[in-house]
């Protein structure tokens, strides 16, 4: 009994499977399910029961609950709900699974423009068994998707929905949808293999198109930021929360907002962005349209509405006070006049006030009384209201001693306040930047040395006497001199002027006597008699300059002065440049260098360069046979011999021989190979090529492995802590999770390693941003990181909270599985000046951090930092910036962010004017002092001041001006203080001291101290 049920069974099946393999070839490739049937099957030794299933969705009968058998015993064809064919190999077998097909897909407009609403019923991953892993969806405006080349051809929509259990349902919002159109949409369940079922039903829905309005804004204050144009939809518009869409505007003028939901009513308001926060605050002007009130607005889809025109109000005057002159411009620019105050000195951030003219003359604008402001006019050629590079600019500053304040007292006026424009590079003294250059040869090769020719050509100001014009050697290029003609880098001049001239090479333009050329990587001519006229040239002609070995463009950055009176600025016009190319190939070599192999399985792809006499990659001249070959070192012969078990091919595909020829065309500098082992061990790839009649070889060691040369990759939080692929470290400085341990071995010891961690994925062009190399296994303990970069610019700063991806290099192979979760405690804030209303941002505040750890930041152009990096404790912060207030604050820092606003208050500026007896001068120069003190010292400020020889006038000994971009030398010595009444007193050796008492308020105080006499001097002779 038990033998016949077995035979009966084993019959059963053996016929089953034979109909099926007979049938499958004709059937499955068909692409169609067999009306709802699941099919199983024995394949290959194994028995699979056969089921028949029917399921069932929103009352319709559903065929796509299909397990389609894909293998037979032999050779044979397989197919997808697709209707794809694979090839299945011998002795193999699966049973491939499909989602339900759904059949009740429904699709309604969305509640926002650009929106539809999608609702189903989940398949699952086997028919409508289990969780499908993921929905592909399709959408056109073309008509209907009916078939698979429909949905093939109809747009993929982005999302990532994760399905809910089968049978449940399933609803999505899609977004980003083709605006004003009637969209069509099909859904497809994916199961965790891969595999998709058929295509859904194919409902649609409009989707409706998002209102927009256009209008003009207009504004007759002075406060200086972008004008805002917003969309709310309440009429509560001093909050963010009600804010749907909004634009910015340089000036005032007209505007357009599209992106404004139809149906919902909304209201339209436009403010001055004073301190850049993108709200409206108390203190910015601004205007409703419709007046003092804002009137509602309700749009349908896709309407446009124009003439949504309306006026910003001035909020306040009785805080204003006014500051009038004249500007002045003769230049040949053209645009309008853009006047503005800043309140530093630097022009930094955006202008507290600014309005434009269209002419020079007479203007006249309020701002903010009982504050000194910085003042700079420019022509806005582009209409951009900034400032931009080559645009005629000046500034206030009637002692040329760069920009000097101007305090403008509230409801009065400071007048008198001019302002010359001058093109760039001109001011009142004359005119630097003006003329052309130009430099031959235009190419050279790389490593040569070439003879070069810089060429100035002076400009329509030409050039006077104490004027030069000099270049500047790029870096890498050789150091210059002119003392030994026949030595390289010699540089000589050619004068060819239609005046009479005299110029001269000079080492060191800061003084008056020439000096040589000895080493330097610049050279000037100076004007020493008479003058250049417009059109006169100069040549500097350099004999054999060592050009550098890398390719690339090198410019000569040409500089000029006009006269002794300005400093010397690169060309308005561009300095010229030379292209250094590679020289022909000499040699040849590989890379990498050193490779890594895992048996069986063919290499990453691997370069074999012609390189020149700099090792940078060249050409070949002519047409080069270089013979490939898989070698490995015997140490019987001493020699690399032949490996059968080593091939080589240009292509990753097939093609492998143990040697092969490739063939360098003419101009061709790379070829590509690569590389399979059937053998592991030590292994060479030679390569022989001839190059200029010199037969030479190349070679690349190859280590071949078993299996990943990596093994035990992993992180842990100490030495001997638990491993992990992820973990999250907290470098705050407290000794607890401050490092991730980067843990691996290799089957290598002799192997160099490279471990590198960048804040994006490196599979997606992740920039390291921090490395650490060796060689041999990097056993526990061996690399960590705290959390610090250790590349670039900003090499020491704590990086910011996220996830950081690592990547272990050696030999050519590589693992990323690494992930690392930075968790840091950050401080961020903005720092305002309150002496201006409203609030204006403080940029380039310098802001310090004193506690367990330390840290230093600087604002940017809206006020605000960010210091991350900080280890719980309490700190002292420190703000301070040139013409401003420092604060200090103590600050507890417990979370992962701390909010610190800051105001920092503007200092008066007391400006010092040390005077000296007449005739009372030294034949030598002299350093004094001048002291600015309180009473008791508890506040004090100290400068040094010098007195040259023969001179009875103090000067600071000249420091960098950023208004000018130069170094100034101030005979008028500032100090930024608090208000109250300050001791100053100069002391100079051999005179009597001088000092002077007064007070200091808000508008600051220029101060002439009494003359510094010189003491009796007794002298005689001893015998």
């Amino acid at each position: 009994m038990r033998f016949r049920t077995v035979l009966r069974y084993f019959m059963r099946n053996f016929v089953l499977a034979f109909i099926i393999a007979g049938l499958a070839p004709h059937f499955f490739q068909t692409g169609q399910s067999a009306g709802g049937s699941v099919f199983a099957a024995e394949l290959a030794g194994t028995t699979k029961k056969v089921q028949r299933n029917t399921v069932t969705m929103g009352g319709k009968r559903s065929a796509g609950a299909t397990k389609a058998i894909n293998a037979t015993a032999g050779e044979g064809v397989m197919s997808t709900s697709s209707g794809l064919s694979k090839k299945v190999r011998k002795g193999h077998h699966s049973i491939r699974y499909y989602p339900a097909t759904i059949l009740n897909l429904s699709a309604r407009t969305g509640s926002a423009y650009g929106e539809a609403v999608l609702t189903w019923t989940a398949p699952g991953a086997d028919g409508l068994a289990g969780r499908a892993s993921g929905y592909k969806i399709a959408y056109t405006t073309v008509g209907a998707i009916a078939s698979e080349t429909d949905f093939d051809r109809a747009s993929a929509y982005s999302q990532s929905f994760a399905p809910v259990l089968a049978g449940a349902s399933e609803s999505h919002v899609l977004s980003g949808l083709p605006f004003g159109a009637t969209v069509y949409f099909a859904v497809k369940g994916i199961e965790p293999s891969g595999n998709r079922g058929h295509i859904s039903n194919c409902p649609f829905a409009y989707v409706i198109a998002p209102a927009s309005i256009a209008g003009t804004v207009a504004y007759t204050g002075t406060q200086g930021g972008k004008l805002v144009i917003a969309v709310f939809d309440s009429t509560q518009v001093f909050t963010t929360a009600n804010l749907i869409v909004s634009t910015q505007l340089a000036r005032a003028g007209g505007y357009g907002i599209s992106g404004i939901q139809p149906g919902t009513t909304f209201y339209v308001v436009g403010f001055v962005d004073v301190n850049q926060s993108l709200k409206a605050d108390s203190g910015e002007d601004y205007g409703f349209y419709g007046g003092n009130s804002p009137v509602s607005f309700n749009l349908a889809s896709g309407q446009s509405v124009p003439g949504v025109d309306f006026e910003l109000i001035i909020a306040s005057t009785a805080h204003l006070g006014t500051v009038a002159g004249n500007i002045s411009y003769s230049g040949a620019q053209t645009g309008l006049l853009r006047i503005e105050v800043f309140n530093n000195s630097a022009f930094s951030g955006q202008p507290v006030a600014a309005v434009s003219a269209v002419s020079a003359g007479a203007y006249s604008f309020r701002v903010p009384g009982d504050v000194a402001y910085f003042m700079r006019a420019f022509v806005d050629r582009n209409s951009n209201a900034v400032f931009d590079s080559g645009e005629a600019s000046g500034f206030y500053g009637p002692k040329n001693q760069g920009a000097e304040p101007i305090f403008v007292p509230k409801q009065g006026t400071a007048s008198g306040k001019d302002v010359a424009i001058y093109d760039p590079g001109c001011s009142v003294a004359g005119c630097s930047g003006f003329g052309t250059s130009t430099i031959s040869p235009s190419t050279v090769t790389a490593g040569g040395l070439p003879d070069l020719t810089v060429q100035f050509i002076a400009g329509p100001s030409g050039m006077q006497a104490g004027g030069l014009a000099g270049f500047g050697v790029p870096s890498g290029w050789g150091a210059l001199q002119n003392n030994c003609p026949s030595c390289n880098a010699y540089v000589s001049l050619a004068v060819a002027s239609t005046n009479t001239v005299t110029i001269a090479l000079d080492g060191d333009p800061s003084t008056a006597v020439l000096e040589s050329l000895t080493g330097q990587f610049s050279a000037v001519a100076k004007v020493t008699a008479g003058a250049l006229n417009p059109g006169d040239t100069v040549q500097f002609v350099i004999s054999k300059l060592p050009a550098p070995c890398q390719a690339r463009t090198s410019v000569f950055t040409v500089t000029t002065a006009q006269n002794a009176n300005v400093a010397a600025l690169p060309l308005a016009s561009g300095s010229p440049a030379v292209s250094v190319q590679p020289g022909g190939a000499v040699t040849m070599s590989f890379s990498p260098l050193n490779l890594t192999l895992t048996q069986y399985t063919t290499s990453q792809a691997l370069l074999l360069s012609g390189k020149d006499l700099c090792g940078g990659v060249a050409a070949v001249s002519g047409s080069t046979d270089v013979i490939v070959s898989g070698r490995v070192y015997s140490f019987s012969t001493g020699a690399f011999d032949p490996d059968s078990n080593f091939q080589l091919s240009a292509s990753a595909a097939a093609g492998f021989a143990t040697s092969k020829t490739i063939t360098f065309s003419a101009g061709q500098s790379s070829a590509t190979l690569f590389a399979l082992a059937a053998s592991t061990g030590a292994k060479h790839i030679q390569a022989e090529y001839s190059l200029a009649g010199t037969t030479r070889y190349a070679y690349c060691a190859v280590n071949v492995f078993q299996g990943n040369p990596f093994s035990n990759v992993n992180l842990s939080s100490g030495a001997f802590t638990t491993n992990r692929a992820s973990m999250t470290i907290t470098p705050d400085g407290d000794g607890a999770g401050d490092m991730a341990f980067i843990n691996f071995n290799l089957a290598d010891s002799a192997l160099s390693w490279k471990v590198q961690i960048s804040s994006s994925s490196f599979d997606s062009g992740g920039t390291a941003i921090w490395q650490s190399m060796g060689s041999g296994s990097a056993l526990p303990g061996k690399v960590a990181w705290d959390g610090r970069i250790n590349l670039g610019s900003e090499s020491g700063r704590t990086v910011p909270s996220g996830i950081y991806y690592v990547l272990i290099s050696a030999g050519g192979a590589s693992t990323d599985t690494l992930r690392i979760n930075v968790i840091v405690n950050q401080v961020s804030g903005q720092v305002t000046d309150p002496g201006i209303t409203p609030a204006v941002p403080v940029p380039d505040v310098k802001v310090q951090a004193f506690g367990p750890v330390s840290g230093q930041v600087v604002t940017d152009a809206a006020g605000r930092y960010l210091m991350s990096g900080l280890s719980i404790g309490t700190y002292t912060f420190t703000f301070s910036k040139g013409q401003y207030l420092s604060v200090s604050t103590r600050t507890v820092v417990a979370g992962t962010s701390t909010v610190l606003n800051v105001p920092l208050l503007r200092a008066p500026i007391l400006e010092v004017i040390p005077t000296l007896q007449p005739g009372a001068t030294q034949p030598y120069e002299q350093w004094g002092e001048l002291s600015v003190y309180t009473t008791g010292w508890a506040k004090s400020f100290v400068q040094p001041i010098r007195l040259q020889a023969g001179t009875t006038t103090f000067d600071d000994g000249g420091q960098w001006n950023s208004s000018l971009q130069q170094f100034v030398t101030r005979t008028r010595f500032r100090f930024e203080v608090t208000l109250d009444t300050y001791t100053v007193a100069a002391q100079l050796a051999g005179y009597f001291p001088s000092s002077s008492t007064a007070y200091v308020g808000p508008e600051g105080l220029e101060l002439t101290l009494p003359q510094l006499n010189r003491r009796g001097n007794l002298s005689g002779a001893i015998s």
